[in-house]
């Protein structure tokens, strides 16, 4: 409510001043920077997805390709210290992100080896997202997304979050993130038709 009463002064300041062009150029990077700071405030609890501890002990022992799948399903975990993580991908299309199979490689994560991947059941989040579901699913439990960019038909939406760890059921730690207040939790979703192909979760650490 606070931001929206903010925007209607602002955009009133806009008009009241449509003579000078500076005094406009002023008032819209106010207005950008006022949505910016808003944007950066939202807290949450970040998402992750929990694994059996028979599924993250064959992780651990890396008596394979240290990824799991389950059909064409395919999810990747960025480990970090104490096998926390600082980024989560699931996919069920091949991953292309240069940048992440780098950073998976160097934990010996072989993206191109599905043969000796860990096989498991189906992947869903704690805040019960999984591949497939549409758009309108998402934003009912994030809202709506901070921006969006549109490649070869699929659309990417992407939020920004700050961590809230008021959670007294959670324990660090088997490939799941480090939730400290104030850190960094960023979503990237690709869709396609209406439907989900891609999560990204990256978690900012200390």
């Amino acid at each position: 409510m606070k931001v929206t009463l903010k925007l209607v002064l602002m955009i009133f300041l806009i008009f009241s001043c449509s003579n000078n062009k500076e005094n406009q150029k002023q008032i819209s990077q106010i207005i950008t920077d006022e949505i910016e700071t808003e944007i950066s405030k939202k807290s949450i609890f970040p998402d992750f997805i929990s694994l059996t501890e028979t599924d993250f002990e064959k992780f651990k022992k890396g008596n394979n390709s240290k990824w799991f799948k389950f059909g064409n399903q395919k999810l990747y975990f960025i480990p970090y210290t104490d096998y926390s993580i600082t980024t989560l991908i699931l996919t069920n299309e091949t991953l292309k992100n240069e940048e992440l199979i780098e950073l998976l490689k160097v934990d010996k994560i072989i993206v191109d080896d599905s043969i000796n991947a860990i096989n498991t059941s189906e992947f869903i989040t704690d805040k019960k997202i999984k591949l497939n579901v549409s758009k309108d699913f998402v934003e009912k439990v994030y809202g709506k997304s901070d921006s969006i960019k549109t490649k070869n038909g699929n659309e990417t939406l992407f939020w920004n979050f700050v961590m809230d760890e008021k959670r007294e059921d959670y324990d660090v730690g088997n490939l799941k993130p480090f939730i400290h207040n104030e850190l960094g939790f960023l979503v990237e979703m690709t869709f396609k038709n209406d439907s989900l192909k891609t999560l990204i979760y990256k978690y900012e650490v200390p």
